[in-house]
């Protein structure tokens, strides 16, 4: 359950960063999560932080984001991979 309570919230999290980026093409949305990846592995959430829109960075404070990203790194290790971005448009196979 815990796992899948984290899972979502990082979806969340990305979702935020994707929105910032959403005029342009799927290659920047590439470069945004690899870049994520990069700084939630080095555990340097002050650059994790800094990557939010006003928004975010309203809903979930440096201390929150701090402890969720700590502790998703502690239960599931390093992200390792994500998957391709795909075009904007609807979701697949959803009717």
């Amino acid at each position: 359950m815990r796992k899948r309570f984290s899972a979502t919230l990082l979806s969340i999290v990305l979702v935020g960063f994707v929105a910032k980026a959403l005029a342009q093409d799927t290659d920047t949305y590439a470069k945004v999560a690899k870049r994520l990846v990069e700084l939630i592995n080095a555990a340097d959430y002050d650059g994790v932080q800094g990557m939010y829109s006003k928004e975010m960075d309203a809903a979930l404070p440096l201390k929150k984001s701090s402890a969720f990203f700590k502790g998703l790194t502690q239960q599931a290790g390093k992200i390792r991979k994500f998957g391709e971005p795909r075009p904007a448009g609807g979701v697949k196979g959803a009717d």
